[in-house]
């Protein structure tokens, strides 16, 4: 679980592999200031070539997502319909940028 009230300043990087095929590999970058989250960048996934949030289902992106992490401050949220594991991948990423902000010394 991520302690939300514990992260500490700096920028931190998250990944995870999602397939054998790589396909739903994900990276994000999450920038902690002040002890909260001000910003998060996906790096690599559900995103065009330019950078830009792609759709993943229903009019969402993972953006969407990650605005419901941080307004719950809890990783339990839900799963965009219709992608399922592109939403989980992304998700997983960030609870590893997370961890590693709630850890560093």
């Amino acid at each position: 679980n991520v302690d939300f009230s514990n992260l500490k300043d700096g920028t931190y990087i998250g990944s995870y592999i999602g397939t054998e095929s790589n396909l739903r590999d994900t990276t994000v970058e999450v920038v902690i200031s002040s002890g909260s989250v001000s910003s998060i960048r996906i790096l690599k996934g559900a995103i065009d070539d330019a950078g830009a949030a792609q759709e993943i289902g229903k009019g969402k992106t993972a953006y969407d997502l990650f605005d419901a992490v941080l307004s719950k401050k809890s990783m339990q949220v839900d799963l965009i319909s219709g992608a399922t594991l592109t939403s989980k991948t992304h998700l997983k990423a960030l609870e590893q940028a997370l961890l590693q902000a709630q850890h560093e010394e």
